[in-house]
């Protein structure tokens, strides 16, 4: 092989063997011309392991679509060790080590777009937003400044734009955060700042405890959250919810009012639109009201439920969301986009950079004609990853009427699953189906443990990898919690869930039996 005046030859037990042909050649131009060669080579190689690295991601997804696949290759974490190479030395691997490291990965990994895993609030693949993590991968950019992300910062201000638009927040603003929880915990620093802006400066030296309440169905984040901004979780109370996992709003005035007469300073509100265990929305219109009267900030957790503003036929499950002050939207959830991508929408365009700002950074942010467009000045983060491109393409392909037929589509399956459960003899549907999550549980005849009974039931499922469905209590009672939000579900696929469960929870029914009589 040659390259201009270099010669390479093949050398047992190394790749080449360069050396400088032709006379009176410098050496600099001979390493000038190596290098040229070395890094023709070198991309020419990770090409290869790039096209074989996808080909490899294609065949992982097609397997997830193909009856008998497991949702996983379950093993135990000290089997797992054993069968990978974890360990990290003082030698680096050659890069063409890398695809089997990968397959290793993929092999192992949990197929979160299989139709059987049903075990959190995202599940599915989305092909326009593989493109963007890919794009946003090779491109590395970060979100504090125009100048370091100009694309990437026009689309996340268009798509914040946007969902602000279908929350009804006309001129409001918003942020892509790392999360639902992160939204929550930003959105309470928000409320904190708009009430009490001196503690930014100069902590809490407040009397009085400031309080916040969410219904006792709310995330767990909000306990989180109050840690954070310095308010301790023994200030987060939890209101009465019914039975359909709603906040009750008379609860919520009565604890207002109490709070009050024992000295504290009521300051947050946090609704619900979708709730984690249930899917359960709370009555909006009421509990603004009662912020309103109480002169409290009204914040909407809508992680899940935000993307049911997309369709036109069940969006009044988020009536009175523009009422709020701020506003959560996951659209990693309903919107299936990869994981993470969360948006935090506030009516005010300023309270953002006015709670999360602070003294410092000239060396990044200047006094210039974009400095409105820079992002890093509203966020609590420095460098900020782009997750903004992931949605804006899938959203630009799918479009609002896509996501809503695939919405209505899931709400249609929630309640094929709904009848199903109810009809069954040996199924028992715990709590009313508001959105795409059932509660139920494996009753059969004459069995008296059904915890245990459900949480073996559910174990075995997991560990042989036919399905990943998740449990939760309601009342001290154990239930499988269904989560029908991969768009690629079907009737046929539910039928064939529920054979699996009877007929799973049978056989571990039959065994204790046997062991009954043996004992």
């Amino acid at each position: 092989m040659t390259s201009g005046f270099l010669k390479s030859e093949e050398v047992p037990g190394r790749r080449h063997r360069f050396r400088v042909m032709g006379g009176g050649v410098g050496r600099g131009h001979a390493v000038y011309f190596f290098g040229m060669f070395f890094r023709e080579i070198l991309m020419k190689e990770r090409q290869e392991i790039l096209v074989g690295l996808l080909g490899r991601v294609f065949r992982y997804l097609e397997e997830a679509g193909r009856p008998g696949t497991p949702v996983v290759d379950y093993q135990a974490p000290e089997s797992l060790r054993q069968k990978m190479d974890l360990t990290l030395g003082a030698e680096g691997l050659p890069e063409g080590q890398l695809l089997q490291l990968c397959e290793d990965y993929l092999q192992y990994s949990v197929r979160t777009g299989h139709r059987f895993f049903m075990n959190q609030l995202f599940s599915g693949f989305n092909f326009p937003a593989f493109l963007g993590e890919i794009v946003t991968a090779a491109t590395n950019g970060s979100m504090y400044t125009y100048e370091t992300a100009p694309v990437a910062t026009l689309v996340e201000m268009e798509v914040v734009r946007r969902m602000g638009e279908l929350a009804g927040f006309q001129n409001g603003n918003g942020l892509i955060v790392t999360g639902g929880s992160n939204a929550n915990l930003v959105a309470l620093l928000c409320a904190r700042h708009h009430l009490f802006p001196d503690i930014k400066a100069k902590g809490i030296r407040m009397r009085s405890p400031m309080v916040i309440f969410v219904s006792d169905q709310a995330h767990y984040s909000f306990f989180k959250a109050a840690n954070v901004v310095g308010i301790g979780s023994d200030n987060v109370v939890l209101v009465k919810s019914d039975r359909a996992g709603c906040m009750i709003p008379e609860e919520l005035d009565g604890e207002i009012r109490q709070a009050v007469q024992n000295g504290k300073t009521p300051f947050f509100v946090g609704a619900t639109a979708g709730t984690t265990v249930m899917g359960s929305f709370d009555p909006l219109p009421a509990i603004a009201g009662i912020c309103e009267t109480h002169g409290l900030w009204f914040h909407v957790d809508a992680s899940l439920g935000g993307g049911f503003l997309l369709s036109p036929r069940h969006r009044d499950l988020l009536k009175g969301c523009n009422l709020a002050d701020s506003f959560t939207w996951d659209a990693h959830k309903l919107m299936g986009i990869p994981l993470m991508c969360s948006v935090l929408l506030t009516q005010s365009r300023d309270i953002l950079y006015h709670a999360c700002s602070s003294e410092g950074g000239d060396y990044l942010f200047h006094d210039y004609d974009n400095a409105d467009f820079d992002l890093g000045t509203k966020s609590l983060q420095c460098a900020r990853r782009v997750d903004a491109l992931k949605l804006w393409l899938a959203w630009k392909c799918i479009g609002d009427r896509g996501y809503a037929e695939r919405i209505d589509r899931l709400v249609e399956l929630a309640g094929y699953a709904t009848h199903k459960i109810a009809s069954h003899p040996q199924l028992e549907l715990m709590r009313p189906v508001q959105s795409i999550i059932a509660c139920f549980r494996y009753r059969p005849e004459g069995a008296t443990d059904l915890n245990g009974l459900n949480l073996a039931l559910r174990e075995r499922l997991a560990t042989e990898g036919k399905v990943l469905i998740n449990y939760t209590h309601l009342n001290g009672e154990m239930v499988l919690r269904l989560v029908v939000i991969n768009p690629d579900l079907t009737e046929r696929d539910l039928d064939t869930l529920f054979e699996t469960i009877v007929g799973t929870g049978e056989e571990l029914a039959l065994a204790a039996a046997r062991a009954d009589e043996k004992s």
